[in-house]
């Protein structure tokens, strides 16, 4: 039901009876065409899709229900993956892919189901690219996305990564050291918070979800948020609700885990860590509270 809409047609039918001064056949006829409209209006409303962003459309009720209930298509198969495709050529997606978001993987499967899409990486997002478009954000926990971010450019940096970068990883080898340092008052600290404030060299660990959000009013663009940690289940969901049909697309796992499996920043030292994301936690949690997630 759409916040503010009338569940009963009842009393305004009884309102319209109650202001007519003469109850002609004419009148009748008014009252009669008038509550029907208003009964049809609200119907629709409850059949429209639904808008998945921030804003009174955030209460449409539960963003996640297919429009229709028409089987499940199996991305797997190759008949009905077809038949998923020739759905999608209805829409124009755009990705806003925040780096070791699980957005990769999201980029390769909603590149084989539309036809009209397009990708805003490493870039700011000109809030004009998003007009007329379904948009999907994957996000993360900021810590978790810094911790993969962190080690995926590790392992970059040692081959092409900035000069500043690979100082980084000098001063902070684990991520245990960066967790226990990062706040520290060292050239080492300054340099870092310096880097992940402008995004010249640190581009994966700093082009979070601040530097993606910072150009456009994302508490009111409508978007379909996919979460890391669910990120098949809402990838489904989300394409189901779209097209309006069960969907099952199994995604690729894009990106593998270079560095060591048990460098992770220790529970006593996530707390500093999360002082040098406070921005991406405000922009984080804000995104959560008007998605219900």
């Amino acid at each position: 039901m759409v916040e503010g809409a009338p569940a009963d047609t009842t009393p305004l039918l009884k309102q319209y009876k109650d202001d007519a001064p003469v109850h002609s056949s004419r009148h009748v006829l008014v009252v009669t065409t008038v509550a029907i409209a208003t009964l049809l209006a609200v119907l629709l409303l409850m059949d429209r899709p639904l808008s998945l962003g921030g804003g009174s459309d955030s209460s449409l009720g539960d963003p996640w229900r297919p429009l229709a209930t028409l089987g499940t298509l199996d991305g797997a198969d190759s008949a009905q993956r077809l038949e998923i495709t020739r759905l999608g050529d209805k829409f124009p997606v755009t990705l806003i892919h925040v780096g070791k978001t699980g957005g990769e993987s999201v980029n390769f499967g909603l590149r084989d189901i539309f036809s009209d899409y397009k990708v805003i990486h490493l870039s700011h997002v000109v809030p004009s690219d998003l007009k007329d478009r379904t948009v999907f954000f994957p996000i993360r926990d900021p810590v978790s996305r810094f911790e993969s971010a962190y080690k995926w450019r590790k392992h970059e940096s040692s081959a092409s990564g900035f000069a500043i970068e690979r100082e980084i990883y000098k001063c902070y080898p684990t991520l245990a050291d960066f967790g226990a340092h990062c706040l520290e008052e060292t050239a080492c600290a300054k340099t870092l918070q310096h880097e992940l404030q402008t995004n010249q060299s640190v581009h994966h660990m700093g082009m979070g979800l601040q530097y993606y959000t910072e150009s456009f009013d994302y508490q009111h663009v409508p978007m379909y948020i996919t979460q890391a940690e669910s990120l098949q289940d809402d990838f489904d969901r989300a394409v189901s609700h779209l097209l309006g049909v069960d969907v099952s697309f199994p995604l690729q796992h894009a990106n593998a885990d270079y560095a060591e499996k048990d460098d992770w920043i220790p529970e006593e030292f996530k707390a500093n860590v999360r002082q040098l994301l406070q921005g991406e936690y405000v922009v984080y949690d804000k995104i959560k509270e008007i998605y219900s997630l």
